[in-house]
């Protein structure tokens, strides 16, 4: 289970929900494993703001396992992809498509710093 505080208010079956959502795939199989109807799980997040603010929490911090995960993962892909384009054993589609690869990535990046720098000084502008 994760480190969120779960609120106090909610019902035991409640909190139950929240301990298992990371662990299960689906809304069903979360109803399945703490021995509700889907759509209470349903009904519990339209109806109950704390319900729905723990459930978002934990997705939160899932979001961010993921994306750690994901930028540790970064430079290996790079290294793959270098290694692919530079290998005169792979096929010539392969080393296009990873040439390619390479360039629409380092496009994207300067894409996204040019935005990034743009944002912060509008940011700057306004405050």
């Amino acid at each position: 289970m994760s480190d969120i505080a779960i609120p106090e208010n909610l019902t035991r079956n409640q909190r139950r929900a929240v301990n298992v959502w990371s662990q299960a795939k689906t809304m069903t199989e979360v109803a399945t494993m703490i021995g509700v109807n889907p759509s209470t799980l349903h009904r519990w997040r339209r109806e109950s703001s704390d319900f729905r603010a723990a459930i978002q929490a934990l997705q939160g911090e899932s979001l961010q396992d993921a994306t750690l995960q994901l930028v540790s993962e970064q430079s290996a892909s790079i290294d793959t992809l270098a290694m692919l384009r530079d290998d005169p054993d792979s096929p010539p589609q392969v080393r296009r498509g990873s040439a390619r690869d390479l360039m629409d990535l380092s496009a994207r990046f300067v894409e996204l710093q040019d935005l990034e720098a743009r944002l912060s000084e509008l940011e700057q502008r306004l405050l």
